[in-house]
């Protein structure tokens, strides 16, 4: 695609911020849901010709002052620029969007944008890059969303799970996580006919946290199948 790889797109995006405090920068981060089936169902070359198509698209905004462009693999692109305001960077997205919703293949492309907005000239482009995916992955493969911006509740979030994913380990081996059995009854003859095994942790300091809190994360980060 002759863009930026990961490693040049962090040094010139950090140092075009670094450059330019006065301005404000988003980075955005684009992919397709289910890429990998459009290889399969169009054939490895449709695949290829539509990451060019991408290419190109991201190239017209590399000609722009301030803004930085790179292909960091597969289907992934990220792209720094300066705005003014939000509406600026949704006009980004959707035309992103747009344009390659227009490319033509028997199967139906949907490309989801996350946006991180820088909240200082020296934020890490690394870690605005990690909160842009996060909001991206929130609505990949959503058909009415197009983009969505990374925002309180999801650095919140974020938060959260990485304390269950740090957590957990010690929590198996401190016992912390215990199996409850609900039985199920026959209500005709009121006699317990078997049980349903339901895991809760048992926390020293947080209480009872339900497995809707801890089994989402797990199976998200692949600690659990």
């Amino acid at each position: 695609t002759r863009l930026l790889n990961r490693r040049a797109f962090f040094y010139k995006s950090a140092e075009v911020m670094r450059e330019n405090p006065d301005k404000k920068f988003a980075i955005l981060v684009m992919d397709i849901a289910n890429f990998k089936m459009l290889n399969e169902f169009c054939s490895h070359q449709a695949g290829d010709d539509i990451l060019v198509y991408i290419a190109d698209i991201y190239r017209d905004y590399w000609k722009r002052s301030l803004t930085v462009v790179s292909h960091f693999r597969a289907d992934i692109f990220a792209m720094l620029t300066p705005f003014e305001s939000k509406e600026d960077l949704i006009e980004i997205a959707m035309d992103i969007h747009n344009r390659i919703d227009a490319f033509k293949l028997p199967y139906k492309v949907l490309a989801s944008v996350g946006i991180c907005i820088a909240s200082s000239p020296d934020m890490a482009t690394s870690n605005m890059f990690d909160y842009a995916s996060i909001a991206k992955q929130s609505i990949k493969g959503k058909f009415y969303a197009k983009y969505a911006f990374f925002d309180d509740k999801m650095y919140r979030n974020m938060l959260v799970e990485k304390q269950i994913e740090n957590n957990i380990v010690n929590a198996l081996e401190s016992g912390q996580l215990q199996a409850f059995i609900q039985p199920n009854v026959d209500m005709r003859t009121k006699e317990i006919v078997g049980g349903e095994a339901l895991v809760r942790w048992l926390h020293p300091t947080e209480g009872i946290i339900s497995p809707g809190r801890f089994i989402p994360v797990l199976e998200k980060n692949i600690q659990i199948l």
